[in-house]
């Protein structure tokens, strides 16, 4: 099992601190820059990682309303950044992300947009393996991060996408745990069997769920010592019982993720 982006670093020179402790079977980070950038700062950390053996990763992050434009635009850019990630950076994944400029999450429908027509565009024209980030702005210990995450993993994998996450409140808070992952993965796993015109229909009916009130007030939940008993590494009972009821309700929705 790799582990990607164990040094997070942001500078050429914090990643090559990382070489001789990252396994060659790990990857890393390699952010593009706004829109369609390149700098030696990231040269350097592409060629030398893939010099080192191990795997680079293409981080995409084109901010709906910025120098793209809006979903539309985005949607260009992203494939635009993957091809260019894979030309400079000698990427081998690709995580794309496009940021709400608001709620900072990917599960406002315009991001949802452009991650699904980015994605089509990828998987019917490559063979790239293409990851769509799902970062929720509800955290672990509230029943939204499921609407959230499930909503995501539903558009990525209707639209030819990986689910990479999930990342509650948006990586602000420690709030988070692996049991909405497991939810997040189960529901991918299952909406594989979906067509696109069911996927699209189960999406908006999650949509209304939580946007716009809890995107824009969300539940931020709790830490992770308040969902999971430390020492045995297991959710708490009220947490395990509120991720029983959202399977439960995202079955009576028609989307059967047990059995």
């Amino acid at each position: 099992m790799p582990i990607k982006a164990g040094e997070s670093s942001v500078s050429a020179l914090g990643a090559l601190a990382t070489l001789g402790l990252l396994r060659k079977t790990d990857a890393q980070l390699v952010a593009i820059l706004n829109d369609l950038k390149a700098d030696f700062e990231r040269l350097a950390k592409a060629f030398a990682f893939k010099q080192y053996g191990g795997y680079n990763v293409a981080l995409v992050d084109p901010v709906i309303g910025g120098f793209l434009g809006g979903p539309e635009g985005v949607a260009i850019g992203l494939v635009a950044s993957n091809l260019l990630s894979r030309l400079v950076y000698f990427a081998d994944l690709f995580i794309n992300h496009p940021i709400h400029p608001k709620y900072v999450s990917t599960s406002a429908p315009e991001t949802m947009w452009a991650l699904s027509a980015a994605g089509q565009a990828m998987a019917l024209n490559t063979d790239f393996v293409v990851f769509g980030d799902v970062w929720t702005s509800n955290g672990g210990g509230s029943r939204h991060v499921f609407y959230e995450a499930a909503a995501v993993a539903i558009n990525n994998v209707a639209s030819g996408l990986h689910v990479c996450g999930v990342v509650a409140t948006n990586g602000k808070y420690p709030n988070a745990s692996g049991l909405e992952t497991r939810f997040m993965a189960q529901v991918a796993i299952t909406a594989a069997k979906l067509n696109k015109r069911e996927a699209g229909e189960l999406v908006k009916t999650l949509l209304k769920l939580y946007y716009p009130d809890k995107v824009e007030r969300p539940d931020v939940g709790r830490p992770f010592p308040e969902l999971y008993d430390t020492k045995l590494i297991q959710p708490r009972e009220w947490w395990l019982k509120m991720y029983e009821g959202a399977v439960k309700e995202i079955e009576e929705f028609g989307l059967k993720i047990r059995g």
